[in-house]
């Protein structure tokens, strides 16, 4: 048996172990992110010092030159061995001449970075940006200007690493946390659908077992647990119910036997109007006795059924016939529509009759004069039962309730009945592997039993 379900876990990008795995790795995204910025700030303010270093460094030994012609003599020296891509060595003297490895350097008395398009003069061979800085020296402007080459191949390097290790981790690091929050969340998906199919009264549902010794692995512990006490409870009540559906049988047999009795000595008109009311109730009790006992013996597995190939076009039909009468004296409207084909399942004929009177009586005694009840069949794929009417139906949040033993609406207290019609339903179709589904019929209630192909 399965009635409706609700579905109660959204989109699996939604889950707690997917979300955790994001966090995580966005955790770990920005801590990479924040060490590899560090260092690179730090690697690159120490490249940079050791290029003012240079800097200064030049300036003194230009500096420290002791006549003029010394001073020449180095800066020409020094012109010629270093390399314009290293660093631009410009001299300016007071009277307009000027001598270095470069020309058109801007004057700066601090340093400065400057781009290759701040040079003006020729540099064919000049580097992205400089470090540049000028000081008074020997009667004229030393401009120095020191390739940042060095930074600039730092950061290079640094977003290197950064495309060929870093974003391949971060990746690798996803995939697996996406992996293992995918596997933590089947093992919450088992946990959850066996806790929902406790829930629909399938108290033989347990998670599957795991050996994992971990946080899921107690709670579906716990939860098999709770099905095993849930479940020897259930036993319990059933037991006790059936007991007292036993012990009473008789006693309540004997009562009738007794009012039989009374009617027979001779009554006044009163009298007899009490006694049949007394019988119709002891009719009644022993009705509701027997369909208890039958369903016990269903559910515990005392009935076995006599499978055979039944047809239930044929059971359909002889139903309905029977209860035509009841229907029209009701004022209502008993449709069959049978299947073009045979209808055949592997069945118990008496307790699939059983179920179709069930659903039929059900509906004649709860739909109101003019309603249309209507049985169907269809054997185009597996065999389908549908029992639908128009009248007052189930609310949705009833449907489930209904299929328990002795539950009947609050609207259905005052009519006859003893509120284990569609119990006794739903116990015949477990045991014939069959699906039962209640539903909405807009108005009315439809009743589907799909049988096993």
């Amino acid at each position: 048996m399965s009635a409706p379900s609700r579905t109660t876990s959204g989109p699996r990008i939604r889950s707690t172990p997917l979300r955790l795995t994001g966090q995580l790795v966005g955790i770990f995204t920005l801590a990479m992110i924040g060490c590899f910025g560090a260092s690179y700030f730090v690697a690159r303010q120490t490249i940079e010092a050791g290029l003012r270093d240079e800097i200064v460094q030049t300036e003194t030994a230009l500096r420290d030159a002791v006549s003029q012609a010394d001073f020449e003599d180095r800066f020409t020296h020094l012109a010629e061995a270093t390399p314009r891509r290293v660093m631009l060595i410009e001299w300016r003297s007071a009277d307009g001449r000027t001598v270095g490895n470069t020309t058109g350097l801007p004057l700066s008395p601090g340093f400065a970075r400057v781009g290759e398009d701040a040079l003006t003069g020729d540099n064919p061979t000049a580097a992205d940006s400089y470090l540049v800085r000028s000081t008074p020296l020997w009667d004229g402007q030393l401009i120095l200007a020191r390739s940042r080459e060095p930074i600039v191949e730092l950061g290079e390097t640094f977003g290197a690493v950064v495309l060929v290790g870093l974003i391949p981790s971060l990746l690798l690091s996803a995939i697996l946390g996406i992996w293992v929050a995918r596997r933590m969340e089947d093992r919450i998906e088992a946990i959850r659908g066996t806790l929902s199919r406790m829930q629909r009264g399938d108290l033989s549902a347990r998670v599957p077992a795991n050996a994992r010794d971990d946080d899921l692995g107690r709670i579906a512990d716990a939860v098999n647990d709770m099905g095993d006490d849930l479940s020897a409870a259930m036993d319990s009540l059933r037991q006790v119910s059936t007991d007292i559906a036993h012990d009473l049988r008789t006693p309540i047999q004997r009562v009738q036997v007794l009012l039989d009795q009374i009617r027979d000595t001779g009554l006044t008109a009163d009298q007899e109007r009490l006694v049949v009311r007394a019988q119709s109730e002891t009719d009644r009790i022993t009705r509701t006795f027997r369909s208890m006992l039958q369903i016990a013996r269903i559910e515990g597995g005392g009935t076995a059924p006599s499978l055979e190939a039944v047809d239930l076009n044929e059971i359909s039909e002889t139903m309905v016939s029977v209860y035509e009468g009841a229907a029209e004296e009701a004022r209502q409207a008993l449709i069959l529509h049978q299947a073009s084909v045979p209808a055949t399942v592997r069945g118990d004929r008496s307790l699939l009759q059983q179920v179709l009177a069930n659903l039929i009586e059900n509906a004649i005694r709860h739909c109101p004069a003019g309603s249309r009840i209507t049985v169907a069949l269809d054997a185009s794929g597996p065999v389908v039962l549908t029992v639908a009417d128009n009248g007052p139906g189930i609310p949705e949040g009833e449907r489930e309730k209904v299929l328990r033993r002795l539950y009947r609406l609050e609207r259905s207290r005052t009519t006859e009945g003893s509120g284990l019609g569609l119990s006794l339903v739903a116990a015949v179709c477990d045991l014939h592997g069959a699906n039962l589904e209640l539903g909405d019929a807009a108005p009315g209630l439809t009743v589907t039993i799909t049988f096993p192909a």
